[in-house]
């Protein structure tokens, strides 16, 4: 008796990346006794595939199947709402807009195993509710349904989710909620964090970011308008080093204390470090002082800045005398990649961003 195989190769990235897995299709006779070695594979390597049953071998045929797709989770609610946004351990992860509000999102999800998570939806006007749900775990190609209990956004800084009423420091791992204030005094994340705007709001002392080695992350659909003192940034390492910046939504504008000021808009000011800066959402406005950028480093150091094309525009001026718009100001700073491209310039084109030069300013509006 003849027998035909359909071998599946499943890869864990690009076709011509990373490895690839051999499975012999569903349904196949004699399914146990085939084997493929190596398996998984790099891509380029030959890969002997073996049938060690007693049947006839009549054909062979290999195709490539796509890797399934990331988890997926549908959120009924109780109350009609327009954003929702769902962090762990301080960190977002994924987020959600809608043009009219409903009570069903259906958001992606990364990979996770028995993790704390915290669900966050605003509804435009002012309102805001959470729900924390223990031990959640997403796999890979799954889709999930939940109906939470949701419960207004307190004020006490104990709850994973809260609202700031008065600057202060947000502490280690939880999300909070700017609505409509304005604080003389600086914000501070004294671990990995994320703060959602909504409404307008203004930080007179700057925003501290999150120490070396952890991630600040600002989102949501209101502004923040970020301006410091002295020779520090409206938004990094305002008074102490900080880490990793990330700002996925709202509308942000930063700047320093003054145009004489040794400090970028967002990154590093004088003799201050800052890690790597993403711009993956949201319209962001920043002003460097003298010899800095508009993003990127004062007189201090700056890690990465990577803008993609989730930007909805970014417009960044660099101060008196400073050297980049983007990038190195006075102080170091690491690659700058927008939109794909690796050490970006003003003489760069890109594939989802208008780029425009007027004087110090350089604006990226999305196509």
């Amino acid at each position: 008796m003849a027998l035909s195989a359909l071998l599946c190769l499943t890869t864990t990235g690009a076709w011509a990346q990373t490895t690839y897995t051999v499975t012999v299709k569903e349904g196949t006779e004699d399914a146990a006794k085939w084997t493929a070695d190596p398996n998984p594979a790099q891509a380029g390597q030959t890969v002997t595939v073996t049938y060690s049953g007693a049947k006839k071998v009549k054909s062979v045929k290999a195709v490539k199947k796509a890797p399934a797709g990331p988890p997926s989770w549908k959120l009924t609610l109780s109350s009609p709402a327009k954003d929702l946004y769902i962090t762990a351990n301080g960190g977002l992860i994924a987020q959600q807009t809608l043009d009219v509000a409903s009570t069903e999102f259906t958001v992606e999800m990364p990979e996770l195993t028995s993790q704390t998570v915290n669900i966050v939806a605003t509804d435009g006007s002012g309102n805001c509710w959470y729900c924390t749900q223990e031990n959640m775990s997403f796999a890979i190609g799954q889709n999930y349904q939940s109906s939470p209990t949701m419960t207004a956004v307190g004020t006490s800084s104990s709850a994973d989710v809260y609202k700031m009423t008065a600057a202060g420091t947000i502490p280690a791992g939880k999300t909070a909620v700017l609505s409509g204030v304005t604080f003389s005094s600086k914000i501070s994340c004294s671990g990995d964090a994320t703060i959602i705007l909504m409404g307008n709001n203004t930080l007179n002392g700057g925003l501290q970011a999150s120490p070396s080695g952890k991630t600040m992350t600002i989102t949501g659909t209101g502004s923040l308008d970020a301006r410091s003192s002295g020779d520090n940034p409206g938004i990094g390492a305002v008074d102490n080093n900080c880490g990793n910046i990330i700002i996925c939504g709202g509308i942000i504008t930063a700047q320093p204390g003054s145009s004489s000021s040794i400090a970028a808009g967002i990154g590093s000011g004088e003799n201050g470090t800052c890690g790597n800066i993403t711009i993956c959402g949201g319209t962001v406005t920043a002003t460097g002082g003298v010899y800095s950028a508009g993003i990127g480093s004062g007189d201090g150091s700056c890690g990465t800045v990577t803008i993609t094309d989730g930007a909805t525009k970014v417009t960044a001026t660099g101060g008196n005398s400073a050297e980049n718009s983007i990038g190195k100001g006075l102080g170091s700073c690491g690659t700058v990649t927008i939109d794909g491209v690796v050490n970006a310039t003003i003489s760069s084109t890109f594939e989802h961003f208008n780029s425009a030069v007027s004087g110090d300013t350089w604006t990226l509006t999305h196509k």
